[in-house]
């Protein structure tokens, strides 16, 4: 993904409000930014549309959101605390194991009501502009790849998880080929994204086998396998 120019100030990050009549504004407008986008595409959307479409003034548009890809990270910042809290519950089932717990990340990841199109497009600004993205959830708030690979530490501890590998690359390739189908195949408009589960759990069986511990001879023991 392309990176932002060096030298090149990064825009300032819209207004986060406190009282309920900021926050009834702010969602106003991703409401009609999701219209906007759905109808006329992200990258064929105006800001006159949204502005219009929200009843509100176009300073108050750029007083929430800089950008109109924010609205993009805004939506991502919301589906992933649903997900954050997805694999935060399945740990604390003694009985999964480390991929179901990544597949129940994976599949609330999924599980959206936002328009399949406008979704990968939020996936795909949020891999675009990652560190805005982390910025914009705060500090201290893990991004879905630290739980991800927080998830394998904690398997390779029970030895379900493959130890000559560090955790970080394994939850980098296990990131990019469970999303990207994700933003670059969504289900048809008709179609919910939780119409992928199915493929997101044949990518990662697929995968896992890269995944599973190795014995002394390099052959996958299987250990923690469901």
């Amino acid at each position: 993904m392309p990176e932002r120019k060096p030298g090149k100030p990064a825009p300032p990050f819209g207004a986060r409000p406190r009282q309920q009549r900021g926050v009834d504004t702010r969602q106003k407008l991703i409401d009609a930014a999701v219209s906007v986008f759905s109808r006329d595409t992200v990258e064929g959307a105006r800001i006159e549309d949204i502005i219009e479409k929200a009843g509100v003034s176009r300073g108050t548009f750029f007083h929430y959101f800089p950008r109109k890809e924010d609205v993009l990270l805004s939506i991502a910042a919301g589906e992933f605390g649903r997900v954050r809290r997805a694999i935060e519950e399945s740990e604390r089932d003694p009985d999964m194991g480390t991929k179901e717990i990544l597949f129940a990340g994976y599949t609330a990841m999924a599980d959206t009501n936002a328009p399949p199109h406008l979704y990968a497009a939020v996936l795909r600004e949020v891999a675009r502009d990652r560190r805005r993205f982390e910025a914009m959830l705060g500090e201290g708030i893990p991004t879905f790849l630290d739980l991800v690979a927080g998830v394998l530490a904690r398997g390779l501890e029970k030895g379900e998880v493959r130890d000559d590998i560090p955790v970080m690359l394994l939850a980098m390739m296990i990131n990019s080929m469970v999303i990207s189908p994700m933003t670059v195949f969504p289900p048809g408009p008709d179609v919910p994204m939780r119409g992928m589960v199915d493929m997101i759990k044949v990518f990662l069986d697929v995968l896992w086998t890269g995944v599973e511990p190795r014995d002394r001879k390099g052959k996958a023991t299987r250990k923690g396998a469901r």
